[in-house]
Formats: structure tokens, C-alpha cells, sequence
């Protein structure tokens, strides 16, 4: 203090020496009046994640298709540098190993992507039954909630069009030959 002038200490704005304690993760072991008895008393404490909690249902099944997906592509790409790295070892050409992989790296991802498109068409469906119920709508054959309903029947059709377009190649090229 000089000539009476201090500094003003407001309360709350961390200048008063009062120190608080992090609540950003909250133990476990801290809720242990909530634990069961079957709980392991010797087992570590884990911590709450608060962000977890606050996000929503949808946020997390999001979050955990995309965790999903990454895991499945880095199963693949380890799976091709494995493979990469056998063929090395057999001491053939690298172009040939390089091109080799890029193959089987095209495949294996167009496989992996069709099981997770169609696990993800059954969660759509299942959240399309779960609508039709609230809404009372009586599901038919084609139902407006069902995205992949109509994707399948798109994927029907271009197929139906594609083996019509094939036989017409096939009758043509046959009369060609008979001439």
C-alpha cells in the first residue's frame, strides 16, 4: 500500500488465494457409497469422462461408427503392409510387390466397406421400425422411414437394367457371329 492506493481484490477472480480443486474427472473411487458390493475393492480407480456424459446418444453411436471405421481401415492397411513385406522377403521385383498391393489393397477395402455399409443399413433399419412404431405407421414393403429399403431397391433396379443390357449385347453378338 502506498499513499493509500492497493490493489482491489474482487472475489472470485482467482486473486484472492483461494485455490480450487480440478473437476474436469471425477473418480470413481470418490462414489464409492454407490458401489455395489460385487465391486473389486483392490481394482483402480477410473475416472468419469464428463464430456462423455454430456454428450448425446446419437454423438456417441457417431463417434463410435467412426471409431468402428477407423479400426477396420487400419486392419487393412496392416494386412497389405504385412503382405508387402512377405513378398519383399521372397525377393521379388518391387513394382510388382508395389502393384500387387495396390490390388489387394482396393479389394480388401471394397469387402470391408460392404460389411460396414450393411451393419450400418441394420442399425438404420432397426431405427426405422423404432420410428414406424412411435409414429404408428404400419410398415409395408416400402416404407418412407427406411432409407436403405430404397437403397437396396435403387440397387435392384440398376442391377435388373445392367444384366437386360448384357443379354441384349449377348443376342446381338450372337446374330453377328450366325451372319
Amino acid at each position: 500500500m502506498h499513499n493509500g492506493i492497493e490493489a482491489a481484490q474482487v472475489k472470485g477472480t482467482g486473486l484472492s488465494g483461494y485455490v480450487q480443486r480440478s473437476k474436469a474427472t471425477v473418480q470413481t473411487s470418490n462414489l464409492s457409497k454407490f458401489r455395489s458390493i460385487d465391486d473389486d475393492e483392490g481394482s483402480p480407480a477410473e475416472t468419469i469422462n464428463p464430456l462423455l456424459q454430456k454428450r448425446t446418444e446419437e454423438e456417441n453411436l457417431a463417434m463410435a461408427r467412426r471409431l468402428e471405421v477407423h479400426k477396420a481401415i487400419r486392419s487393412v492397411r496392416l494386412k497389405v503392409l504385412l503382405y508387402g513385406r512377405e513378398r519383399l522377403e521372397k525377393n521379388i521385383d518391387p513394382d510388382t510387390v508395389e502393384r500387387e498391393c495396390e490390388e489387394y489393397y482396393t479389394s480388401l477395402m471394397k469387402v470391408t466397406k460392404e460389411e460396414l455399409t450393411k451393419e450400418q443399413r441394420s442399425i438404420e433399419s432397426k431405427t426405422a421400425e423404432r420410428f414406424a412404431e412411435a409414429f404408428g405407421v404400419k410398415t409395408k414393403e416400402y416404407s418412407p422411414f427406411d432409407l436403405a429399403k430404397k437403397e437396396d431397391e435403387r440397387r435392384r433396379h440398376e442391377e435388373e437394367l445392367i444384366r437386360q443390357r448384357e443379354q441384349q449385347l449377348a443376342e446381338k453378338t450372337k446374330r453377328l457371329k450366325e451372319e
